[in-house]
């Protein structure tokens, strides 16, 4: 999981909704791997006004990242090449490969595996994702219809493979779009 990432992610426990202390997420036994990526200065100049500063800066020092400045940089400090250079790693070349995120307000972690955040909760928390996969009941239809229509002799994981990557596939494509529309305006 990309750094940037974590900027733009907050609890997703029902009661921290809306509380200020659910974002930014805090690092804890993180385990951070470098992965090279060619250097984009134009992409940075665009992504700094989308990003809370003040939660960057806290995870910048949480996870020891010395040469984030306290306050945003606007206007000519962002032509300064080696200010670029030190977002670009921290933003986008330094991963979160193994380790938790954890919640300010109601001290949640939600563990990143392999680079992957997992933001499932239990059904006693409330979880905002199960209520984003029943309001898009077509792309979870092959299983509604796999439960209704499935005779018991069938195997489940033959039957939902197939729609599984599609409904995988369907969710990264509205991921991106979401995030294309809200990086254009």
């Amino acid at each position: 999981m990309k750094l940037l990432t974590a900027n733009f992610l907050t609890c997703a426990v029902k009661a921290c909704k809306g509380s200020p202390a659910a974002f930014p997420l805090h690092f804890r036994d993180v385990e951070l791997e470098l992965q090279e990526v060619d250097f984009q200065p134009e992409f940075i100049r665009n992504i700094i006004p989308r990003v809370d500063w003040e939660a960057l800066h806290r995870m910048g020092t949480e996870l020891n990242f010395p040469n984030i400045p306290e306050t945003k940089p606007e206007g000519a400090a962002l032509e300064n090449e080696q200010l670029l250079r030190d977002l670009h790693r921290l933003l986008l070349e330094t991963q979160v490969a193994e380790g938790k995120l954890i919640c300010g307000n109601c001290g949640h972690e939600y563990m990143v595996k392999e680079g992957i955040a997992n933001f499932l909760l239990p059904s006693h928390l409330g979880s905002r994702v199960c209520s984003f996969f029943l309001s898009r009941r077509s792309l979870m239809s092959p299983l509604f219809e796999f439960s209704m229509i499935a005779p018991p002799s069938c195997q489940p994981a033959q039957y939902l493979n197939s729609h599984l990557y599609a409904t995988i596939y369907e969710l990264q494509r509205i991921e991106s779009e979401t995030l294309h529309t809200w990086l254009d305006n």
